[in-house]
Parts: structure tokens; C-alpha cells; sequence
């Protein structure tokens, strides 16, 4: 069961944001109805999973935030035409207020692309939001979520952060290294099938390793 935060180190075309809307889908199926006898054993892990995730949060605030608007449209869409779920789902970061509580759990894709309070056009916004739990200019979008949430799941490539306005690789450092932070790598490539050894020489290309 999901307690506190998810950091997943994920490479491009690792599959992320098909990983954060299955497990969003996941959670919000209903399984209490399935013949577990029917189920091998990786099948009914995850149908305990699911159903122990229920059990403690009935009635799940789940969303999945998206900082980029483009993919955040995408998404929208796409959520619109799958059944038990809602395009409301789908949240830009300063979408977190909403909620008079905490959300259960917020996924994050593309967590590497959230914003800090630099070159941005909507700085005055953005101070707001830092106001409302207490925090100077230092406060980024990474804030938002932990405070406006009781679990966090993130899917991040720090190698995917390029504008001045993503937060600093430091601020996930830091929650990497917290000891209630639960870390996985994902390896396999589905977008090629070069595998790791494609995703190896891209990483080692763009930062000039090679």
C-alpha cells in the first residue's frame, strides 16, 4: 500500500505517462467482484494491492498531474473516453488548491518538468499559491503536491529538465535520499527496440559523456 512517496527514475520512452494513467486506471477499477482462484500469483498481488489501497482510501481523491499543457490536453482527451475515468482528473500543478482536503494520492508525470518561481509569466499566481501554505519565493510546484497531498507518486528523468524554470535537481536529491521515500528504476524501452544499450548511449550523449 502506498504510504508517503513513489520516486520513479525513468528514462524517455520508458514508458511513463503509460505507466502513471494504468496505475490511475488500476486504482480506481472495481475488484472486489473477480474470482481470485482464477488469478496466478502475480494477478493476485495486485488485486490485493488494489483492493487494501480501497479499503483504507474509500471513495479515492486521485489525480494525475501533468505540468506540461500540451500533454495535459492529451490527456484530458483521453481520459474523457475511458470508463470510471474523468478528465477533472487530470490537474496542472497550481490545480491541487482545489480540493478543501488533501488528496489521497497525486501521480506526477514528468515530474522533472515542475516549476520553480523563475522565468515565468505568471509569477504573481504562483507567489499566491506559495503564500497559502507559508512559503517565500522559494516555494516550487514539488511543495504544492506534498503539502496538498497524503501520497505522491513521481515519475522523473532529471536528464529531461532543460528550462530555467524546472526545478533544481537538488530538491529531488533531497527527496530521494529521505528514508521514507521508496525508490524503482524503470530500464526497459518501449519506444525502440534498442533497449538499454539506446537509452545508455542517449544518456551518455546529452550530457556529452561519449
Amino acid at each position: 500500500i502506498i504510504d508517503g512517496n513513489l520516486l520513479i527514475i525513468a528514462s524517455a520512452g520508458t514508458g511513463k505517462t503509460i505507466l502513471a494513467t494504468y496505475l490511475i486506471k488500476l486504482l480506481n477499477s472495481e475488484v472486489s467482484d473477480i474470482n481470485i482462484d482464477e488469478l496466478n500469483e502475480d494477478e493476485f498481488k495486485e488485486v490485493s494491492l488494489i483492493l487494501a489501497f480501497q479499503k483504507k482510501y474509500p471513495q479515492a481523491k486521485i489525480g494525475l498531474v501533468v505540468a506540461m499543457t500540451s500533454l495535459r490536453l492529451s490527456l484530458e482527451s483521453v481520459f474523457k473516453k475511458i470508463p470510471g475515468l474523468k478528465s477533472s482528473m487530470i490537474l496542472n500543478p497550481s490545480d491541487t488548491f482545489k480540493l478543501k482536503e488533501k488528496y489521497d494520492l497525486l501521480i506526477v508525470d514528468e515530474a522533472h518538468r515542475l516549476r520553480q518561481y523563475k522565468n515565468i509569466s505568471w509569477m504573481g499566481a504562483f507567489r499566491q499559491n506559495n503564500i497559502k501554505l507559508g512559503l517565500d519565493d522559494t516555494g516550487n510546484e514539488l511543495d504544492w503536491i506534498i503539502a496538498n497531498s497524503k501520497n505522491q507518486i513521481f515519475f522523473y528523468d532529471s536528464a529531461q529538465s532543460v528550462k530555467p524554470s524546472d526545478i533544481y535537481k537538488e530538491h529531488f536529491d533531497k527527496l530521494l535520499n529521505d528514508n521514507k521515500t521508496i525508490k524503482f528504476e524503470l530500464n526497459s524501452q518501449m519506444r525502440v527496440k534498442g533497449g538499454v544499450n539506446y537509452i545508455s548511449f542517449v544518456d551518455e550523449l546529452l550530457n556529452i559523456s561519449i
